[in-house]
């Protein structure tokens, strides 16, 4: 049964921060919606740190930047532009 814990968290963390401070080192699906802020928000992440099974990003850029961001840290990417 799984034991939940609320930690307060400081506001405007990178994401990568808040990871550690819960320990975290393996996510099944997340979600990335920051209307522009996407490559830094990538870019915050230790990914010799997290394993992310799914990652969906929601971006108005061209793919192109993401993939930049994400080169070395996944195997695949499938993305859509419009």
């Amino acid at each position: 049964m799984a034991t939940w814990q609320l930690m307060p968290i400081p506001p405007f963390s990178p994401k990568g921060e808040i990871f550690d401070l819960v320990g975290l080192r393996h996510i099944h699906f997340a979600s990335i919606d920051v209307e522009g802020a996407e490559v830094a928000v990538l870019d915050s992440v230790d990914w010799n740190k997290v394993q992310v099974d799914v990652l969906c990003v929601e971006a108005n850029e061209p793919v192109e930047k993401l993939i930049k961001a994400l080169e070395n840290t996944v195997r695949s990417v499938v993305a859509r532009y419009t």
